[in-house]
């Protein structure tokens, strides 16, 4: 599954620790891994009730990278939080080359 299928299946909610989503990366999603937002990501990671709806963007020793369900610490990149919670912990959704890491902005088709 690619990441266009994870955004129309999970719906990830955006970064409310940025003003203007267009500094953040994924779309305006995407939550860091140091400071506040990684103590936000920690209280879904750490509540039962939560933890399905929270993300992992990993990038492997390849340089592929994927949405991951759940929290993870090896190779983040950051985390993403959604309306829908995963279903099955080892759900993976990999980058087939539309997206453009590290910006907001979507390459592919629309």
């Amino acid at each position: 599954m690619n990441i266009d299928n994870f955004y129309e299946k999970y719906h990830p909610l955006p970064n409310h620790f940025y003003t203007n989503p267009e500094d953040c990366p994924w779309d305006g999603c995407m939550l860091e891994t140091y400071d506040r937002e990684i103590e936000y990501v920690l209280s879904f990671a750490n509540n039962p009730a939560l933890q399905r709806n929270l993300w992992t963007i990993v990038e492997g020793d390849d340089g592929q990278v994927c949405i991951c369900a759940g929290y993870h610490l090896v190779n983040r990149m950051g985390y993403l939080i959604t309306d829908e919670p995963w279903g099955d912990e080892g759900e993976c959704y990999v980058d087939d080359g539309d997206w453009e890491l590290g910006d907001s902005e979507f390459i592919g088709e629309e």
